[in-house]
């Protein structure tokens, strides 16, 4: 149970996002010594900090794979055109494909083309309307 002694919530924080001066934290680290209430509460805000830190970093890896895996793989298939030369040919056709459908797919490419229909057929004024709700959309 925490008494009034125990550092605020807001100091342990500071103390786990190491932005205080050094003396704080010595302070600090003297009494989570002596509390158990207070070294179980820096326990577990550690704990969820770093489990959320993992989940971003996750989340962002599985976007960035989603992102380039047409591109990884021609990567992956021009490299293999060189290993094995008896089938340069077949592994270079897989790379121009694979290139094309990684340029096909990517966000860019489709806001590029979504631009181009809207200038063809309105004004403009509708290209702002376009590009709002693709962002929306996303």
């Amino acid at each position: 149970m925490k008494n009034r002694l125990c550092p605020s919530e807001e100091n342990l924080s500071e103390y786990l996002s190491g932005i205080m001066s050094r003396a704080d934290k010595n302070l600090i680290e003297q009494h989570l010594a002596n509390c158990q209430a207070c070294r179980t509460l820096v326990a577990e805000t550690h704990s969820i900090a770093r489990k959320s830190a993992e989940n971003k970093i996750h989340k962002l890896f599985r976007a960035l794979k989603r992102e380039h895996l047409w591109l990884t793989a021609c990567v992956i298939s021009l490299s293999l055109s060189f290993v094995f030369s008896n089938y340069f040919i077949q592994f270079l056709t897989a790379s121009l494909l694979l290139g094309i459908k990684w340029i096909i797919d990517s966000k860019t490419t489709k806001t590029l083309i979504m631009i181009h229909k809207t200038l063809k057929t309105s004004d403009a004024e509708d290209i702002d309307e376009t590009l709002k709700n693709d962002t929306l959309k996303r």
